[in-house]
């Protein structure tokens, strides 16, 4: 017996038509494959298929564009500015951060939120004010129906309160 026949058959990528066949006979007569289907059959489930998982991502990205229960309201840029001052352990001030971060989210207010690391330029060089003066350290993007709510929101989180600044800019969307 040689090995030619075997290493043809490994290379094909495709089984012989009657082998293939004898298989899906045998395969079906156990009980181990569904009945044969007609040959559209196979390319319009794929299309359906797709379709629905189409269907399915894009009302799922839809849904995290826009928060549920809310119209689509202004959004305001909170800028954290300076660090905060006090004797908390860096782990313990995180969390204090991370829980009013997790207040907004369940309000469906946080857009989106950062701590910036401490490295920064400030262009152009030499420019007046110093880089003490622009050091941002962190931002949250927040939906509120009006200036003053967005106001209401910064001064509930923690930075005012350990003497950092925070600036709120409305997002132009002129």
């Amino acid at each position: 017996m040689t090995d030619t026949p075997l290493k043809d058959f490994a290379d094909s990528a495709e089984p012989p038509a009657h082998l293939r066949g004898r298989v899906e006979d045998t395969l079906r007569a156990r009980g181990l494959r569904g009945p044969r289907r007609p040959s559209w059959y196979q390319p319009a489930a794929a299309a359906a298929a797709a379709a629905l998982v189409l269907a399915a991502a894009l009302g799922f990205l839809a849904g995290r564009m826009t928060p549920a229960g809310a119209a689509e309201e202004p959004r305001y840029l909170l800028l954290l500015v300076g660090d905060a001052q006090t004797d908390k352990p860096e782990a313990e001030l995180v969390a204090e951060y991370t829980r009013w971060a997790d207040s907004l989210r369940r309000e469906r207010r946080l857009v989106l939120a950062e701590r910036l690391a401490d490295d920064q330029l400030v262009l152009p060089a030499g420019s007046a004010g110093s880089e003490a003066d622009a050091r941002i350290s962190g931002f949250f993007l927040v939906q509120a129906p009006s200036l003053d709510s967005a106001r209401a929101l910064a001064e509930a989180g923690p930075h005012l309160r350990y003497g950092g600044q925070v600036v709120v800019r409305p997002i132009d969307h002129r």
